[in-house]
C-alpha cells in the first residue's frame, strides 16, 4: 500500500532555487549533471519526474540537485522511499526521508515491505523495489524514474560482472537509461557527491549493511577497488568509465546488426509461445551475431533480458548445427531442431488437443485442428509439401484422424503389427504431440504416420492419387522424416 503525504508544490524560481549553479557550486557540479541530463537525453522539459529517495547520501543529493536543476530543465520533480523492512533501523529511516521532503516542500510517496525481513534475499528485495516505484511513478503521473547510482556504483558493478563472466553488455555496468529508469549521477563520482552535501550542510543516513563483508559489492567497493587504485592506477575509475561507455556504443550497435539477422532468420509459430528460426542461416552466420541472435530470440520468447545465459544462447547454436530433440533449456524454454529449422518453445500446461476424424476430398484439402494441412490431388502436380506419398485409388476414402489408445500398424519391412505408442517412442515424438499429428487412414487401418512411419501397403510409386501434407507453419518438426 502506498501512503500519500501531500505537502506545499515543487519550489519554483520564487521559492529560491533559481539561482546559477555556477554559483550555487564552485566546483560545477550542477552544471555537470544538468550536461549529462542534456546530452543523454534523461529528463525532456516538461517531464515530471520521481526521484527514489532511500535517505543514503546520493539519493538525497539526487533530490536535491533535481530540485535545483527543475527551472533550467523544465521538469517537476517528485519523491518516493521504499522500507524494506530488513533492518531495525529501516523506520527511521523512512521518517528522515518524509521530514526531509517535507522541508523541500516535495510530494512524497511512502510504502513498506509486508514480505521481507533480516533474511531476505537481494533480488527479492530489489524485486519489490522497482515494483512499487513504477507503482509510485504511475500515481503520481510521473513518466521517469531517477536512482542515485553514481560513476563507483557502474565501476563496482562492472567488476561483479567480469568475476561471473561478462560480454559488452555486462561491461556496461549500469546503463544511463533503462526503460523508464535513469541515472544522472552516473558520470559523478561518489566522492563529488558527497562533496555537494557537504557544501550544502545537508545530512544524510549511513547504512551499516553497506560495509558488511559478506556481500559482494562491498569487498570490492572497500577492498578490491582500492588495491587496484594503490597498486595498480589511481585513475582506475576513470578507465572503467570508459571502459563502459566504448562498450555500450558497440554492445548497441551490434545488438542492431543481430536484430536484423534474427529478422531475416524468423518465422512465427502457430502461437506466441513458439519461434521457429532458420537453422542454416543462423549456422553460417558470424559466431557473435549467432549468439547475440539467439540470446534476443529468447528474451522476445521469454519477455526479458535479466535471466537469459550464455550457456541458454550456446544451447539454442548447438541445436542449430545439428538435428536436435526437444530438451529443456532454462526458464521454461525448450528447444528442437532439423536439418532445417529450429524450433523455440515455450513450456506450458499439457492441454488436450481436439480429437479429429476427418474424410479427405477425392481433390483438394482439409485442415486439422493443430494446423496440419492436408491436400489430395493428382501425382503430377506435387506441391511443396515436405511429407507426399502416393496411393491407389479405391472405393475406400481416405480419412485422417487423431491417435487413439490401442491404435496399431503393420510399418512396413517389420512383417508385424505394432503399437503407435511404441512407433512414436522410438521416433521421440513428444507425448504432447502424438494426437496433433494426423494418421492417413484407408478406412479403419492406418496406412501412414506423416514423418513418422509407413505401412504394408502405403506408398505405391505408380500411386495415381498423391496426398501431401504441410506441418503447421510449413516447419517439418524434428522428429519427422522428409517422406
Amino acid at each position: 500500500m502506498i501512503a500519500e503525504f501531500r505537502v506545499p508544490g515543487v519550489l519554483t524560481a520564487e521559492g529560491g532555487w533559481c539561482t546559477l549553479p555556477a554559483e550555487m557550486d564552485g566546483t560545477g557540479f550542477l552544471e555537470l549533471v544538468l550536461e549529462d541530463i542534456r546530452v543523454r537525453e534523461l529528463i525532456a522539459p516538461g517531464d515530471r519526474v520521481l526521484a527514489a529517495v532511500s535517505g543514503g547520501a546520493d539519493s538525497v543529493c539526487l533530490l536535491r540537485t533535481l530540485l535545483d536543476l527543475a527551472p533550467a530543465g523544465g521538469w517537476e520533480v517528485f519523491a518516493a522511499h521504499f522500507d524494506h523492512a530488513m533492518r531495525p533501523e529501516s523506520k527511521e529511516d523512512a521518517g528522515f526521508v518524509q521530514h526531509f521532503c517535507e522541508a523541500l516542500g516535495v510530494r512524497l510517496l511512502m510504502g513498506r515491505s509486508s514480505s521481507l525481513g533480516p533474511d531476505s534475499a537481494e533480488a527479492a528485495a530489489r524485486d519489490e523495489r522497482l515494483a512499487f516505484l513504477r507503482q509510485a511513478a504511475k500515481e503520481a503521473g510521473c513518466g521517469v524514474i531517477a536512482t542515485g547510482h553514481t560513476a563507483d556504483d557502474r565501476a563496482e558493478t562492472i567488476l561483479m560482472n567480469l568475476l561471473r563472466g561478462a560480454g559488452l553488455r555486462g561491461l556496461q555496468g549500469i546503463a544511463w537509461r533503462s526503460g523508464e529508469f535513469v541515472r544522472p549521477f552516473l558520470g559523478r563520482s561518489r566522492e563529488a557527491v558527497r562533496r555537494r552535501l557537504r557544501q550544502l550542510g545537508q545530512e544524510w543516513r549511513e547504512d551499516a549493511t553497506n560495509r558488511d563483508a559478506r556481500f559482494l559489492r562491498n569487498r570490492i567497493r572497500h577492498s578490491v577497488l582500492p588495491l587496484l587504485e594503490r597498486e595498480v592506477s589511481p585513475c582506475v575509475g576513470e578507465s572503467l568509465f570508459r571502459l563502459a561507455e566504448m562498450a555500450a556504443e558497440e554492445d548497441a550497435f551490434l545488438d542492431a546488426q543481430a536484430q536484423e539477422l534474427l529478422n531475416r532468420l524468423i518465422q512465427s509459430g502457430i502461437d506466441a509461445a513458439d519461434m521457429f528460426l532458420d537453422a542454416a542461416a543462423l549456422r553460417v552466420a558470424h559466431p557473435a551475431l549467432a549468439r547475440r541472435a539467439a540470446r534476443l530470440a529468447l528474451e522476445r520468447l521469454t519477455g526479458g533480458p535479466r535471466d537469459v545465459t550464455f550457456r541458454m544462447c550456446q544451447r539454442v547454436l548447438s541445436a542449430a548445427r545439428q538435428p536436435s530433440p526437444a530438451k529443456d533449456i532454462g526458464l521454461g524454454v525448450r528447444v528442437s531442431s532439423d536439418a532445417r529449422w529450429l524450433c523455440l518453445s515455450r513450456s506450458r500446461p499439457v492441454v488436450e488437443p481436439e480429437p479429429f476424424d476427418l474424410e479427405l476430398p477425392r481433390m483438394g484439402e482439409v485442415t486439422t485442428p493443430g494446423g496440419w494441412r492436408i491436400r489430395v490431388s493428382e501425382p503430377e502436380h506435387p506441391g511443396d509439401e515436405p511429407l507426399r506419398l502416393t496411393f491407389q485409388a479405391t472405393d475406400t476414402m481416405l480419412r485422417a484422424r487423431s491417435w487413439r489408445p490401442g491404435d496399431r500398424m503393420r510399418p512396413k519391412g517389420l512383417g508385424a503389427s505394432k503399437k503407435l505408442q511404441d512407433i512414436f517412442t522410438d521416433r521421440r515424438v513428444p507425448r504432447d504431440e502424438r494426437r496433433r499429428v494426423p494418421l492417413i487412414c484407408a478406412g479403419d487401418e492406418v496406412v501412414w504416420i506423416p514423418g513418422v512411419a509407413l505401412s504394408e501397403r502405403a506408398g505405391q510409386s505408380d500411386g495415381d492419387i498423391l496426398v501431401a501434407v504441410r506441418p503447421p507453419c510449413g516447419v517439418l518438426p524434428a522428429w519427422a522424416r522428409r517422406t
